[in-house]
C-alpha cells in the first residue's frame, strides 16, 4: 500500500494491491421487497435473490453464502431502516472464472403488510357477500 493510502483490515499485507488487477465477475443488481415489520429482529429475514443471471449470453452463477437458505440472502436490517436504500454485498455477485466474484446490490423497498383484523373483515365480508348471494339464488 502507497504511503498515505487508505487500507482494508480484512486485507492480508499486500493483497489489497493485488486484488485490484484480479478478474472480477459481474455485480447482481437486484431490488427485494421486506415487510416493515420484519425490520430490527435479531433472527434476521430472508430475502429472495436468484442464484444465476444471464449476462451477454452467458448463464452466470451468484457467489452464494454459506448459512444463507437456497435461493436466498439473510438481511438484518436495524428498526430505523429506510425504504429504497442500497445495500452492498461484496463477493456475493457473479462468479468470475480465475478471480474474485463481484457485489451483490440490494435495493430494499419496504412493505407493509395488511394487519389482522382488516384481512378479517375482508374475509367476513366475503363470507357475507356470497351468503346473501346464495340466498337470493334460493328464493328465486
Amino acid at each position: 500500500m502507497s504511503e498515505g493510502g487508505l487500507g482494508n483490515i480484512f486485507d492480508a499485507a499486500g493483497k489489497g494491491e493485488q486484488d485490484r488487477h484480479t478478474p472480477r465477475g459481474p455485480d447482481f443488481r437486484v431490488e427485494v421487497q421486506i415487510p416493515r415489520s420484519a425490520l430490527g429482529g435479531e433472527a434476521g429475514v430472508d430475502a429472495p435473490v436468484p442464484e444465476q443471471r444471464t449476462i451477454d449470453g452467458k448463464v452466470v452463477r451468484r457467489n452464494t453464502t454459506p448459512g444463507d437458505p437456497p435461493g436466498m440472502v439473510r438481511l438484518h436490517l436495524p428498526a430505523d431502516f429506510k425504504d429504497g436504500a442500497a445495500l452492498r454485498l461484496r463477493g456475493q455477485g457473479g462468479r468470475s472464472e480465475g478471480g474474485r466474484a463481484g457485489d451483490l446490490l440490494l435495493t430494499v423497498r419496504l412493505v407493509d403488510e395488511p394487519s389482522s383484523s382488516l384481512l378479517w373483515w375482508v374475509v367476513l365480508l366475503a363470507v357475507v357477500l356470497a351468503g346473501g348471494a346464495a340466498w337470493a339464488l334460493l328464493r328465486t
